[in-house]
């Protein structure tokens, strides 16, 4: 998915429920897209980081459903069901 805008971001997250976020200073994203995890580190936990002299170039997160019981879209509410780990049917989409 290409990353259009916070809102439509967080609206692809509440529909697909992706697995992984990413960002990378060799992408050269938008500033908003950095700020996404710091602004949502209930719902982001990072995985990974790859490093160049000691700068982090690209981190990975994970997103946990757990913790996190809607996403603000605009001025709307969107509800995420919680996981049932039993049964495997959570999305395998990235971002």
């Amino acid at each position: 998915m290409k990353k259009t805008g916070e809102a439509e971001l967080e609206k692809f997250i509440a529909e697909k429920r992706p697995r992984y976020y990413s960002i990378s200073i060799i992408e050269r994203d938008e500033e908003w897209t950095y700020n996404f995890p710091q602004k949502h580190q209930d719902l982001l936990i990072p995985v990974q980081v790859y490093q160049q002299n000691n700068q982090p170039v690209l981190v990975i997160y994970q997103f946990n459903y757990n913790n996190v019981t809607s996403l603000n879209l605009n001025t709307n509410q969107v509800e995420i069901p919680k996981v049932n780990r039993s049964n495997k049917t959570g999305s395998n989409n990235s971002i």
